[in-house]
């Protein structure tokens, strides 16, 4: 198998074989239980962690029942990365705020208040129409893409923040997702991905982390390798414990228009030793 970021060759680190879904209990207790392969792979190219096969998508999230909770954690966690994203100059008052994978919608509903227009997207139908009724929250039912990005430019203009949290790695083809967050960009506009960091799901031995709908562990060398594929410049990290055992949240803009921070520099050197 190839590195699905950079193309370099892989190689399997961990084989858990044949595993059930997650999120998918039998209704019955003699019911069928289909079994698919999981097992991690490498790449030394780049630092990527990936699935080494991907179950698809509509079998994973075309009747999708997870649901974002409402913990005090999560709002805790919601606070401080809209309170970052504006004292780093990322999320302006006049903003309009787009996250594909949103869910039932609960960052939005917390982002709300601090930017001129939210819209969210999600593939689980179910899921949309409730976080359309339940929070107000208007949302959009498709798989993200180019194509689609394209849609909502059409009908919405261009994002001035385009947020992915815990849905990026979610995906086979994240190329493909990060394609349609450039698309969606205005020419100032940032990038906002948030998901598991390999190197906590590592030091921490955290394997529970590893299921089918967790297709890549992202660390900021591959994440920066994927940004550059589309025109994009990893600007800025944010590490959490507050979510997963240890999440990143990794800050993109279109090459050369935001100042490079430190941390990005640091945080891959710190990955290579």
């Amino acid at each position: 198998m190839s590195c699905r970021i950079c193309a370099a060759p892989t190689r399997i680190v961990l084989d858990l074989g044949n595993v059930p879904l997650a999120n998918r209990l039998r209704s019955e207790r003699d019911a069928a239980e289909p079994a698919y392969p999981l097992a991690l792979a490498f790449c030394h190219d780049c630092g990527n962690l990936q699935l080494d096969s991907c179950v698809p998508n509509e079998l994973l999230y075309d009747d999708y029942l997870y649901e974002t909770p409402d913990s005090p954690i999560l709002r805790r966690h919601y606070t401080n990365l809209i309170h970052a994203m504006r004292a780093r100059g990322y999320l302006a008052p006049d903003a309009f705020l787009f996250e594909f994978g949103s869910n039932i919608g609960r960052f939005l509903s917390h982002a709300r208040p601090h930017v001129a227009r939210v819209l969210g997207l999600d593939p689980a139908r179910t899921i949309c129409q409730r976080a359309a009724t339940e929070l107000g929250v208007p949302t959009l039912c498709a798989y993200f893409g180019p194509h689609v990005a394209r849609d909502v430019v059409a009908r919405n203009g261009h994002a001035d923040v385009v947020v992915a949290r815990h849905c990026a790695a979610h995906n086979a083809d994240a190329h493909a997702l990060v394609e349609g967050a450039r698309a969606l960009l205005g020419a100032r506009g940032v990038f906002v991905m948030e998901n598991a960091y390999a190197l906590d799901t590592i030091v921490n031995q955290d394997i529970g982390q590893i299921y089918h709908e967790h297709m890549f562990f992202f660390t900021a060398r591959s994440v920066q390798r994927l940004f550059a594929a589309h025109g994009l410049e990893l600007v800025d990290l944010l590490h959490t414990v507050d979510v997963q055992c240890g999440s990143m949240v990794y800050f993109a803009a279109p090459v050369g228009t935001r100042p490079v921070r430190p941390v990005v520099d640091w945080t891959i050197r710190r990955e290579r030793a």
